[in-house]
């Protein structure tokens, strides 16, 4: 019995909690569209891609780059592509809520050299990125 309300309790949580990853599901898979289309039009202008797709997890996408792309994708592709994907609250029922949004979703983002390494200052330097990417 204890089992059975320890499991109903889980599925009502992970019920609650459906509605909301649902949606930054769908905006995630937004956001790669936004960011694949740029880097494809940017292709014939820079001659080479911008990025690499490397991960996405749950809501996070992670790329490579050379060091000389790393502030403009910063701080303009990933601002921009999010600026592209307008938020509309709605009911349940999916009915739009009036005078509500749009609202636009916002992005941190770390420079690392591997996984989980972020750069240092004097790796910036060394890279030729700007130097408040770096920790340290």
């Amino acid at each position: 019995a204890k089992a059975d309300r320890t499991q109903l309790a889980d599925f009502e949580r992970q019920a609650m909690n459906f509605p909301i990853q649902s949606m930054i599901a769908s905006l995630v898979d937004r956001w790669l569209s936004t960011m694949h289309l740029a880097r494809e039009r940017l292709l014939p202008k820079l001659g080479e891609y911008l990025f690499q797709w490397q991960l996405q997890i749950h809501d996070a996408l992670v790329v490579r780059c050379k060091p000389k792309y790393v502030d403009y994708i910063a701080k303009t592709l990933i601002p921009w592509s999010l600026q592209q994907i307008p938020v509309y609250p709605t009911r349940l029922d999916g009915r739009p809520i009036k005078g509500k949004g749009p609202y636009y979703l916002g992005a941190d983002h770390e420079v690392c050299l591997h996984w989980g390494e972020r750069v240092t200052k004097a790796d910036c330097e060394r890279l030729g990125i700007p130097v408040a990417y770096g920790k340290g």
